[in-house]
């Protein structure tokens, strides 16, 4: 948590690969905040190079009421510039970026460990609409996500097209921190998102979280780092969860239109139109002939 007492002026230090597994420093870049903690990268201002989005607990010395999120604009050589820094909530810790409202310019998703100042009960999710440029404003109230959130990771979770969130929250609630849990917040497409569930990690003291297609069955799937695999830490441990089978998960695999009675002694056309945002395959389509069926008429599979 930022106490403020002993500030530290936060800054991003930029390692170059030789492409051998070596790094050497290239520079260090101010973040205009401070105690630094969070970064994401993305070609945040559309010029073809890639940027850098860093979470400050503290937006300056004398303001620690909120936190901010530093956009440092990269020129191509490992070199940032700090832009003016965006308003995040308090204790800004994690940072991800993704295209939350589907205009096609990025925008960030920032973990906040307290909801405010006086409340840490609960912590908030701030998502920041970009504009393009590298500028960012905060597109709604921050929803609310579970006890001290550590992590934010973007991808679509439910297979609909529209980017989701998967938060790792240290403690299942303020009274228990026995386990962590995940917090999966589903998206509209406007930047607005709403808590969908929250499975127990498993483990003790949950930090972060990412999301990758684990099992190779076309749905993204979660890891998690617990700092440790049980109370009383004598090792750590990560929580792997996997999506179930699309019929497990409300979501039929197969669908019977059932029968269709057709009256016509002409030819009619059959549209099917997909009005989700996944991609809809047609594996199977029968016609079977009635009774009156002529000699021309045929059942295409």
């Amino acid at each position: 948590m930022c106490q403020c007492v002993e500030l530290f002026d936060g800054n991003v230090s930029v390692l170059l690969g030789d492409g051998t597994g070596q790094f050497t420093t290239a520079s260090a870049s101010g973040t205009g905040g401070l105690y630094s903690r969070g970064i994401a990268i993305g070609d945040l201002n559309e010029d073809g190079k890639l940027d850098l989005a860093v979470t400050n607990a503290c937006s300056s010395a004398s303001n620690c009421s909120n936190g901010s999120v530093s956009v440092l604009l990269g020129d191509g050589t490992g070199q940032f510039t700090a832009s003016s820094p965006a308003v995040a909530g308090y204790d800004p810790v994690s940072v991800a970026i993704g295209d939350l409202n589907e205009d096609g310019k990025l925008d960030l998703a920032v973990a906040n460990a307290c909801s405010s100042a006086s409340d840490c009960s609960n912590g908030s999710i701030n998502v920041l609409l970009g504009d393009g440029t590298g500028q960012f404003s905060t597109a709604s109230s921050p929803a609310t996500a579970g006890y001290i959130p550590l992590s934010v990771a973007i991808g679509d979770l439910n297979g609909d097209g529209t980017l989701d969130l998967a938060v790792v929250n240290q403690c299942a609630s303020a009274s228990n921190c026995s386990n962590g849990d995940v917090s999966v917040l589903l998206g509209s497409g406007t930047g607005q998102f709403t808590i969908a569930s929250s499975p127990s990690t498993g483990g003790f003291l949950s930090t972060s979280v990412a999301i990758a297609d684990l099992n190779s069955d076309g749905k993204l799937d979660l890891a998690v780092a617990n700092g440790c695999a049980t109370s009383n830490c004598s090792n750590s441990s990560v929580s792997v969860f996997l999506q179930p089978a699309a019929s497990e998960a409300g979501v039929p695999a197969h669908h019977d239109f059932g029968q269709q009675n057709l009256k016509s002694s002409t030819a009619l056309p059959l549209t099917i139109t997909n009005t989700g945002k996944a991609a809809l395959n047609v594996t199977d389509l029968a016609v079977q002939p009635g009774a009156n069926t002529s000699a021309n008429d045929s059942a295409p599979n």
